[in-house]
Parts: C-alpha cells; sequence; structure tokens
C-alpha cells in the first residue's frame, strides 16, 4: 500500500503525511527516531507525485519530515498564485485586445 501511495489533488497534506507515517510504521516497526522519520521522509517525498517538487527536495539535502510537508504547502501556495497571475494577465490581454488600440 505504501509503494502505490499517491497525494491526491486538494488532499490535506498534514493528514496525508499522517497516514504514510502511519503506514511507515506498519511496514516496518523495528524503526525509531531518526530512522523513521528518514524513511517517512522519503515515503511522503516520492508520493508528492510532483517530479519537479522531488527534484527540488533531493538536491536541497537532508530535509525533515515536518520540513517536507511544510515546504509542500509554501510550493502549492505559490503555484495557485502563478495561476492567478497567468489567469489575470491572459484576461487583461483578452481585454485589451477586445478594445483594441
Amino acid at each position: 500500500e505504501l509503494r502505490h501511495l499517491k497525494l491526491k489533488q486538494g488532499q490535506d497534506i498534514h493528514k496525508f503525511g499522517n497516514m504514510v507515517m502511519k503506514l511507515v510504521k506498519m511496514a516496518d516497526p523495528e524503526l525509531e527516531g531518526e530512522q523513521l522519520t528518514d524513511r517517512a521522509t522519503a515515503e511522503l517525498v516520492d508520493a508528492i507525485g510532483d517530479r519537479f517538487l522531488t527534484r527540488e527536495f533531493r538536491l536541497q539535502g537532508p530535509i525533515n519530515f515536518t520540513d517536507a510537508m511544510r515546504r509542500f504547502q509554501q510550493y502549492n501556495a505559490d503555484m495557485k498564485v502563478n495561476r492567478l497571475t497567468r489567469f489575470e494577465l491572459t484576461e487583461n490581454k483578452d481585454l485589451n485586445s477586445k478594445i483594441g488600440p
């Protein structure tokens, strides 16, 4: 189940993170402390399913579980702003083309 786990669009990252942590604990009950959080972080990053974000996590070096969730939230917020900005630019361009010079 853990291998096929993917974050769905609109799914709460904290609930998803809790589910990942629970599944990691079930998959390997011997893990504790830093080993547990390292494995859960790796699984969380893989399950996010965004190649760009996963690459960024890997390039930025070691991150902990909480930081991975925080960065994902920030990334989502940034992407929403980018989508709104692109929409506004497109809307203004369309409006200007209708008005003409």
